[in-house]
């Protein structure tokens, strides 16, 4: 218990968004195992994942490979994009402004 009194649940991130996260990584060959030691992950894992883990392993993924979309799509994403976007993001009202706002970003650095 907190100290307001109120029960917070410990959040964690099943091992499947693990494999999602280097799926791109092994589909352009790239040394999986290397990536997953430098989030501190063993190459099989069934144990659930801290969000700090999970956000270790997309910075590795990331800096590795130079493309913030992790290889799943054709076109790759320079590292520092995702931060611009987040920073736009972030003045939105609503979720849906966000998604909207994220959405036309993403467009307008693509074509």
């Amino acid at each position: 218990m907190t100290t307001d009194g109120m029960y917070r649940k410990t959040q964690t991130i099943s091992p499947y968004y693990q494999n999602v996260i280097i799926r791109g990584a092994k589909r352009l060959h790239y040394d999986t195992q290397v990536l997953l030691q430098a989030a501190g992950l063993p190459e099989v894992s069934t144990e659930r994942q801290s969000p700090e883990t999970a956000t270790q392993l997309i910075r590795s993924v990331w800096q590795v490979m130079d493309d913030e979309f992790m290889g799943f799509t054709q076109q790759r994403c320079k590292q520092g994009v995702f931060a611009i976007m987040a920073r736009q993001a972030i003045q939105c009202q609503t979720l849906r402004e966000a998604l909207q706002q994220g959405t036309y970003f993403y467009h307008t650095i693509r074509n």
